[in-house]
């Protein structure tokens, strides 16, 4: 699997528990990582992690706050129409039995919904990847 990063985020600063954000990316990208190992289509596998200044004006601001966009894409199984509404809920997964808890996504879900931000899941077909967004408020630097 090919992992690539695109930080285009002039301002990165969200007030958070970097171990809170370490579950989240380790969350995210296991998920990735899981997906393009089970699709059918195996070409290589592909994970980008790419970041984004979302201003104030933006619909997808928080709180019409400027904000941070933290995307997680990989060209893996993609998530199903019947399943992407479900994927944040706690104890559901479509991996096999025994394979997973269900509880990763929730705890992405829990924790971002509790630092004030939110998260987003996209996949336009199955077997084409999936897109997974997490959108966090800025926060002045803090002097030390």
């Amino acid at each position: 699997i090919e992992l690539k990063i695109s930080l285009d985020a002039k301002n990165d600063n969200v007030l958070s528990d970097s171990n809170q954000l370490s579950q989240i990316f380790l969350n995210l990208v296991i998920n990735a990582a899981d997906a393009i190992s089970s699709s059918k289509d195996k070409v290589k596998g592909q994970c980008l992690i790419k970041t984004e200044n979302i201003n104030s004006a933006d619909a997808k601001a928080i709180n019409n706050m400027p904000s941070i966009k933290v995307s997680v894409v990989d060209n893996g199984s993609g998530i199903s129409e019947d399943s992407i509404g479900n994927i944040f809920d706690p104890f559901f997964t479509t991996k096999e039995s025994g394979k997973g808890t269900g509880l990763g996504l929730f705890v992405c879900f829990s924790i971002i919904e509790g630092m004030g931000g939110k998260i987003e899941a996209k996949s336009s077909n199955k077997e084409e990847g999936a897109t997974i967004s997490i959108y966090l408020p800025l926060c002045e630097e803090i002097k030390q």
